[in-house]
Parts: C-alpha cells; structure tokens; sequence
C-alpha cells in the first residue's frame, strides 16, 4: 500500500469500486511540511489516427501532413515534403501507414480490445483531413468545408467507447 518514492515521496493505493481506477493519496515533504494530492488514475491506451486508421481516401479524407511526409507525389498544403534535402525519404525503407491496421473499419473491435483488457480510457486523435474538406478560394488560398461523413465517423468511433464505459481523450492534433 505505500511505496516510497523519489524525495520521500509515499504513494498509497486506496480502495477503489472499479478495477480500472485506482485512486492514489501522494505526499509529498516540502520544506518538511507534507502537501497531500489525491488523485484518481484511470488506466487506458492511445493512438493516433494516422498511425491506425488507414482506409486513407475514405468518406472524402484528403491528404495529410502525415500523408506527403511519407508518401512520394502526395501533397498536402504544399509544405511538408517526401524527401529529405538530401534526397532519403522520411520512413524506413518507404513504408507508410496507407493500410494500417484498419482501424477506421474496425473501430469496435478495438473498443472491445480496451474493455477486455481492462482499461478505462482511450486516448485518440483525429484526422483533421477526414473532418475537413479544402478546395481552393478565389483568393488563391484554401477554404475548409465540413466533411459530414468524417464527423459522422467519429462520433460513431466515439460512441463504441461510450457504449463499453471507456472514458475518451481526443488530441487536436497529433504530429
């Protein structure tokens, strides 16, 4: 139940009703004065859209950063480059995560995956280029537009962790 820690610091396990909380009372000596935390740990995984999703034209996603860092002729705001200025490519042996593990089909079977595992929370991101849509204004300079069925996408993602009380974190952007 206390461990002792870096500096003196004591964590104590307490009595928690779900196996995949644990709460925690940290104390910690400041100028020989203890200052109490208490917090609750919700034990989860992460991901990021990019590295899992694949199925990277689906439901009117355009390329990413992501996409033109590792994929030779793809382009995404004229910025980010295939190559190296040396000419290497970004990736080991020009692998890229095109397919994934197709996780933009399988999403259930991954909430499914946490809830069996034991977590109580996921940590995601998700792709800026599925939930918008850029086409070019007059000025010359892209216009975004919503992308209806990416949005529709996540919420469904969303809602299969709900539906197996597993506590979502989205990152806004994940590079």
């Amino acid at each position: 139940r206390v461990a002792s820690g870096l500096l003196g610091t004591r964590v104590e396990e307490m009595p928690s009703p779900s196996r995949r909380r644990t709460r925690l009372a940290v104390v910690f000596p400041v100028l020989g004065l203890p200052l109490v935390a208490r917090a609750e740990i919700v034990w989860g995984a992460a991901s990021a859209a990019y590295q899992v999703e694949g199925f990277r034209a689906a439901d009117g996603r355009q390329p990413s950063v992501w996409d033109a860092f590792d994929t030779p002729g793809v382009s995404a705001a004229g910025v980010v480059r295939d190559r190296k200025p040396n000419g290497l490519t970004n990736v080991f042996q020009g692998e890229t995560a095109a397919d994934a593990v197709q996780d933009y089909a399988r999403y259930n079977e991954t909430a499914d995956l946490y809830k069996s595992l034991g977590f109580g929370a996921a940590r995601l991101s998700l792709s800026w280029s599925r939930l918008l849509s850029y086409t070019p204004s007059a000025q010359g300079l892209p216009a975004a537009t919503r992308n209806e069925a990416g949005i529709q996408h996540y919420r469904s993602v969303l809602a299969a962790y709900r539906a197996r009380g597993v506590l979502t974190a989205v990152t806004l952007f994940h590079w």
